[in-house]
């Protein structure tokens, strides 16, 4: 039986149909539950000892809090001289991103210290409830190149994280 076989038939083992036709309709206690208000399934904020582990793990990082609540913070900074495979990161500076047109279809900055690069870690749900809970970032500043990761510790970091983010 081929792979593709194999996991069909452990998804519909599962449950898992392709489509709605075949969805049940929520009991109306189910359907009461899932309608409440959001507060009351807000989380509580995370503990200092969370903190601490998180720290302990990243020792570079930090907690960073702004008007709308608080998220942990990396950055790595990489001089140009910094070689990653055979290339020293500061070479990037002598070509142009319009070199990239035919990858992408947008206008691009005449240089690349005017781009930020950015990689994004998400849920994965696809639809309401996904968020970005890593958010990883590089630019140049100065004579280095930064990657600064934002990380979301808990789904109430999201909004904090992103308000920074905006501001970059």
């Amino acid at each position: 039986m081929p792979l593709d076989n194999k996991l069909r038939t452990r998804l519909r083992r599962l449950g898992v149909t392709k489509g709605s036709r075949d969805l049940k309709v929520p009991s109306p206690q189910a359907a009461r539950a899932i309608t409440q208000p959001a507060a009351q399934f807000t989380p509580a904020p995370l503990q200092a000892d969370e903190d601490f582990e998180l720290i302990k793990l990243l020792p570079t990082g930090k907690i960073v809090q702004n008007e709308v609540g608080a998220y942990f913070v990396v950055d790595q900074v990489y001089p140009f001289s910094y070689q990653h495979g055979n290339v020293e990161i500061g070479r990037i500076l002598s070509h142009a991103p319009s070199q990239l047109n035919n990858y992408i279809k947008q206008t691009l900055p005449d240089s690349f210290r005017d781009c930020l690069l950015i990689d994004t870690e998400t849920t994965g749900l696809a639809g309401a409830g996904t968020i970005a809970f890593m958010i990883g970032v590089g630019f140049f500043e100065g004579d280095a190149f930064i990657v600064r990761q934002y990380f979301a510790r808990d789904f109430g970091d999201e909004s904090a994280l992103l308000l920074d983010l905006a501001a970059l």
